[in-house]
């Protein structure tokens, strides 16, 4: 099994490589490819072994979304466009941070402008990444929202919901690797429901899985975990153990996924190490 890491904190994530004894393959977030390049050369220097790939973060809307400003987008092209060597970069396609508040806060403005640009401005910016994949000299892997359901018509309608809302493009006509997100440490009931799920027998050739969480990452830093611990929820958004994890491995393995990243390498120790050992590639 290949596996990988999102690494969303470079700098402080990084020293943990050096625990790793086997081929891995980090997603090392930045804000642009000149930071990407160092923060490779330093998880290099920590650990030979890894294969980088670039996760482009947006200053202010942090995903790339079709919400995303249209000025952080253009940037990313101007970036990408200077690339001059083979590069994998991960395009992290979500809704927007605290998504539910930007709708409620700005529901006149949303449906006002739905059309004009999120569907006709910005996700045509987002089709270019995969349009210019050549010219930037990049291999292009997505993140995904998983469906769930056991009807056909309705994964069929979730997926082209994802679509119009700039959140998936089909891996098979725009040649792409997708990253299912499965954390089930935040529904335990999402892994499994996903592998069954005739979509992974429809998009086999590009499919991935994204496990989790071994660290809080980005919601830690935002207060959000704060905030469920003082409501009393926060079991819902618990870390993965070494055991719930090895269990995520095991059904992976037994339904012939082949590649995982796992959120969290800042939680990485010595008992998670045990068990990524058993199904880390040769």
């Amino acid at each position: 099994m290949n596996l990988g890491f999102f690494v969303e904190f470079p700098e402080e994530e990084i020293p943990k490589l050096s625990l790793v004894d086997f081929h891995i393959k980090v997603y090392l977030a930045a804000n642009s490819l000149d930071e990407f390049r160092k923060l490779e050369k330093m998880a290099r220097e920590v650990n030979p072994r890894i294969e980088a790939a670039y996760w482009p973060l947006l200053e202010k809307s942090h995903w790339v979304s079709p919400f995303s400003y249209n000025r952080e987008l253009d940037r990313l092209h101007g970036d990408l466009s200077q690339n001059d060597q083979e590069l994998e970069i991960l395009i992290d396609l979500e809704l927007p941070k605290f998504w539910l508040r930007y709708i409620i806060l700005h529901i006149p403005r949303v449906l006002a402008n739905a059309l004009k640009y999120h569907l006709r401005l910005r996700r045509p910016r987002i089709r270019k990444l995969f349009r210019e994949r050549d010219r930037y000299n990049i291999e292009i892997t997505t993140t995904s929202y998983p469906v769930t359901s056991k009807f056909y018509l309705l994964n069929y309608l979730t997926f082209k919901l994802f679509g119009l809302l700039g959140v998936h493009f089909n891996p098979k006509s725009y040649r792409h690797n997708v990253i299912f997100m499965c954390y089930s440490s935040i529904r335990r009931d999402l892994l499994w429901k996903t592998l069954k799920n005739v979509s992974r027998k429809r998009h086999k050739e590009y499919y991935q899985l994204g496990l989790g969480l071994l660290d809080y990452g980005l919601l830690s830093r935002t207060g959000f975990i704060q905030r469920l611990q003082s409501i009393g929820i926060l079991k819902k958004f618990s870390l993965l153990t070494p055991h719930e994890l090895d269990r995520d491995l095991s059904l992976v393995k037994e339904y012939g996924v082949e590649n995982v990243t796992i959120y969290g390498l800042g939680g990485l120790d010595d008992e998670f190490l045990e068990v990524l050992r058993k199904y880390a590639s040769k």
